[in-house]
């Protein structure tokens, strides 16, 4: 049962007087933390029992934490931390129909292409994650669904070339720009989260060195991840890059398949933001 809900600080719950099992435990506190150094600190100190939602830089902290009887597993999961490129005019409201209302940047093919080439996600692994993490090669990377695809390749003169190709070219500060437009694109994330700006630093160096310019512009977790109700930038298309953990389970990837790639999936005003296909 729900015995105390304090918005943004913890959620009690209680067992159920009339439930006829076992319960193991009379109270149950779900405390809600900014991030997880804070969270590291907490187990730490002893005012925590289990912490949840750690990465592979954490390791090295629980290593050390072992002497004080803290314990942990280490999974691997399907999600992955993804970048999501808006192919719609992001000045209008979802739907925009990326054909008739193409993103004026990455809706070229060969845009998106020279910046999957630009980014070193190898180097991002080793960097941040002490080379405790594999790059992912498709949203599908584990499971008996995963799709058997090599990694993708860091080649950052082919991306400069294809960025050439359609007409972009270098400008006096090496951002490229065509028809006196620089290539520069707002790049958001997680406000709080220090391993994600981490990440952001090194690909705005990567990108910087093809010539594209990563704009950071980050946000609070309740903005990045609101509801159509609440003028969700994702729901509504108001981006162009975004960065978050997503992924499908091992068991059946289908539902999540469905919900962010189909096309009945495109969050509307007449499916009321129903869907993740941004």
């Amino acid at each position: 049962l729900l015995k105390e809900w304090k918005r943004g600080v913890s959620i009690t719950l209680v067992k159920h007087p009339a439930y006829r099992g076992h319960v193991g435990v009379d109270q149950i506190m779900i405390k809600i933390i900014p991030n997880r150094e804070a969270g590291l600190q907490l187990i730490k100190t002893g005012d925590i029992d289990i912490l949840w939602g750690l990465a592979e830089s954490d390791l090295q902290a629980l290593d050390a934490l072992a002497q004080d009887g803290v314990r942990y597993s280490a999974l691997k999961s399907g999600e992955t931390e993804s970048l999501v490129l808006n192919l719609a005019d992001p000045t209008l409201d979802a739907p925009a129909d990326p054909i008739k209302h193409p993103h004026p940047l990455l809706a070229n093919l060969r845009v998106r292409q020279a910046i999957q080439l630009g980014l070193d996600k190898q180097r991002l692994a080793d960097v941040l994650l002490g080379g405790k993490a594999e790059p992912a090669t498709s949203i599908l990377n584990r499971g008996w669904a995963a799709c058997a695809q090599p990694p993708s390749e860091f080649n950052p003169d082919k991306a400069r070339q294809l960025l050439e190709e359609v007409g972009w070219l270098p400008g006096p500060d090496g951002i490229r720009l065509k028809e006196s437009v620089k290539l520069r694109l707002r790049y958001q994330t997680t406000a709080d989260d220090p391993l994600r700006h981490q990440a952001q630093q090194l690909m705005v160096e990567m990108m910087k060195d093809i010539g594209v310019d990563l704009h950071i512009e980050n946000v609070p977790e309740d903005v990045l991840f609101a509801s159509w109700g609440k003028d969700g930038l994702r729901k509504h298309g108001h981006f162009d890059v975004l960065q978050f953990t997503s992924g499908p389970s091992s068991t059946d990837p289908g539902h999540y398949l469905a919900d962010n790639f189909a096309t009945g999936s495109i969050p509307t005003a007449a499916n009321k933001g129903s869907g993740s296909n941004y």
